[in-house]
């Protein structure tokens, strides 16, 4: 195998790692859809914006509020209601919060 080949399977493995990954800014992005399709529930009564929801989740009192607003299962068909891109990423971000709340079996 020459120099190029092992780069270019280094590169690919790379990439397909960096694919499962979760950032910080696809956790708000999950939370937040979760957030709005609960809000735009009328049965729901939610005061306030989602900026309003982030200070209560930074208060003492509602610090826990973020993790239950989180999504929390590995399986995209949990997410009905989503189109397939954010279904995707619903449950990505899913898989790594359960590992957060439960440790994986």
């Amino acid at each position: 195998m020459t120099n190029a080949e092992r780069q270019a399977q280094f590169q690919r493995r790379r990439r397909e790692r960096i694919e499962k990954c979760v950032t910080p800014d696809e956790v708000v992005k999950a939370t937040r859809l979760l957030w709005e399709a609960y809000a735009s529930d009328p049965l729901n009564q939610i005061e306030g914006t989602w900026e309003d929801f982030l200070k209560r989740c930074h208060s003492n009192r509602g610090h826990n509020t973020w993790l239950e607003m989180a999504p929390d299962s590995a399986d995209p068909e949990d997410y009905e209601g989503f189109d397939g891109e954010d279904r995707a990423l619903l449950a990505r971000v899913g898989a790594v919060v359960c590992a957060v709340k439960r440790p994986p079996k």
